[in-house]
C-alpha cells in the first residue's frame, strides 16, 4: 500500500510543480507608448527600455505600424543591450498600417549573467517626408523557472507523505 502511494504522489508532486511553476509569472508584459515621429535623420531614436534578469528567455514585441512617406519604405525598429550595438529587427514599415509580431531567443543573443538593460528604438528615415507611426505595442519577457522552486515543493509534498505514513505504522 505505502509503495502505491508513493508512485501515485511523486508522479502527482511534479505535475503540480510544473503547472504552478508555469504559471508563477513567468511572463511579464510591458505596454509601450506608441511612436509618432517625422524625425527624418537616419539615426536610431530611443524608444523604450526595460529591466531583464539572468533568467531571460525570449522577448516576444508585438505592434502595429506604418511609413506615412512618398517612395521606398523605410521605418526600422531595432534593439540593443547595454553598451552593445543597435541591432536591427529586419523588418520595414509598410504604407499601411500593418500587425507585426517579432521575437528573439536567448540563444540569439550575446550571453550574460547579471540583470542588463534591454533597448528598443526607431529609424523614420532620410529624405524628409517620412513619418513613422507605432501604435498597440506590447512586450512580452519570458524567464526560465528557477529549478529550485520545483524541487522545494517536491520535497515537501515527499515530508509530508512519509509523515503520514510515519503515523500509520
Amino acid at each position: 500500500m505505502k509503495l502505491n502511494f508513493l508512485k501515485v504522489l511523486i508522479p502527482l508532486t511534479l505535475c503540480i510543480g510544473f503547472i504552478t511553476n508555469a504559471q508563477a509569472g513567468l511572463i511579464t508584459n510591458f505596454d509601450i507608448s506608441g511612436v509618432n515621429s517625422s524625425d527624418s535623420s537616419g539615426t536610431v531614436q530611443d524608444w523604450f527600455s526595460v529591466e531583464l534578469t539572468n533568467e531571460f528567455d525570449f522577448f516576444t514585441l508585438s505592434f502595429n505600424w506604418k511609413d506615412q512617406g512618398w517612395g521606398n519604405r523605410k521605418g526600422r525598429l531595432y534593439y540593443s543591450f547595454s553598451g552593445t550595438d543597435w541591432t536591427n529587427f529586419g523588418l520595414l514599415a509598410g504604407h499601411q498600417f500593418t500587425e507585426q509580431m517579432t521575437t528573439i531567443t536567448r540563444s540569439q543573443l550575446a550571453s550574460f549573467t547579471q540583470p542588463i538593460t534591454l533597448n528598443f528604438g526607431y529609424v523614420v528615415g532620410g529624405g524628409g517626408g517620412h513619418n513613422l507611426q507605432v501604435n498597440n505595442a506590447t512586450l512580452a519577457v519570458t524567464n526560465v523557472p528557477e529549478p529550485s522552486t520545483l524541487a522545494i515543493f517536491a520535497l515537501g509534498m515527499i515530508g509530508l507523505a512519509s509523515r503520514k505514513f510515519k503515523k500509520q505504522s
